[in-house]
């Protein structure tokens, strides 16, 4: 609300009594309104269009020289034609801290902070190892002031996915102290945001399979599916979150998500050029 002494002139306020309001089709309607909020709405911008979000799964990064190395080769190898927001998922460690945590009682908000602290480990390992090529780990709070710039200058920038809610972490609707919110979902969630390219989750299998292979030697690889699809018949076990693929329904900017091997040289280099080298998984 302005004083009558403002100077502005105009259609810009709409004068009542003794005072002026900013003219505004807000004026007395609850911002609450699902309503108003959809009378509000435009066309997302993309803030990332030219960029992809890579994420390494825990199990690459536990298995050390072996399995992580390939996988930092063929990021290395793709950054002159590709920028790369490099995403650390979560390992073993960090299944281990949940379940001492779930033993000793500890709430959901605490077991989230400890989950993100945990993951900020591999984050490290990421960003030592691509030091060379001047790849940047960067924390949350740079990724929203630094990143467009780290980007430019070295077409990639490392960043634990596990989303910082910490103590503000929702509650599972199952009951379950749990957190709801890991690493896949954390990256999708960035994703979202900033419309990039493509969301690629890099895991040592080579994509989602009808079962486990480890229990049943028929299991086949699922090369695209729609995510309801998915939701309402698809395999009991992945190796990304479910949550990830229920999201993924109801998405403004990612259209699609892809899976790869990590193990498999050429895999994520075919993913970034936009082919399916895995499984792709699309948003209807």
């Amino acid at each position: 609300m302005l004083a009558l002494s403002s100077t502005r002139k105009g259609q810009d306020f709409l004068q009542s009594g003794s005072s002026r309001h900013v003219q505004s089709k807000f004026m007395r309607e609850s911002l609450l309104s699902e309503r108003v909020k959809r009378s509000s709405e435009a066309e997302l911008r993309l803030l990332l269009p030219d960029a992809s979000v890579v994420q390494i799964g825990g199990k690459l990064i536990d298995g050390g020289v072996v399995t992580l190395m390939p996988v930092i080769e063929e990021i290395r190898s793709n950054l002159k034609a590709h920028k790369m927001v490099v995403a650390a998922g979560s390992g073993k460690r960090a299944r281990h801290v949940i379940a001492v945590g779930e033993d000793l009682g500890l709430p959901t908000g605490v077991l989230a902070e400890l989950r993100r602290l945990d993951t900020e480990l591999n984050s490290h390992i990421l960003g030592a190892l691509l030091a060379p090529d001047g790849i940047a780990e960067l924390t949350h709070a740079e990724m929203v002031r630094m990143l467009p710039a780290v980007l430019e200058i070295s077409h990639g920038a490392v960043f634990n996915s596990v989303p910082p809610y910490d103590l503000w972490e929702q509650p599972s609707p199952t009951g379950s102290v749990t957190p709801q919110t890991g690493a896949d979902m954390g990256a999708f969630l960035f994703a979202d945001t900033c419309g990039v390219s493509d969301l690629i989750y890099v895991r040592d299998v080579d994509g989602l399979l009808t079962a486990d292979p480890r229990q049943d030697s028929r299991a086949r690889l699922i090369k695209s599916a729609g995510a309801r699809e998915l939701l309402k018949s698809g395999p009991k076990t992945s190796c990304i979150d479910y949550d990830v693929i229920k999201a993924l329904t109801s998405s403004r900017l990612v259209k699609r998500i892809l899976i790869v091997n990590g193990l498999k040289r050429g895999r994520l280099t075919a993913a970034l050029n936009g082919e399916n080298a895995g499984t792709v998984i699309t948003k209807g």
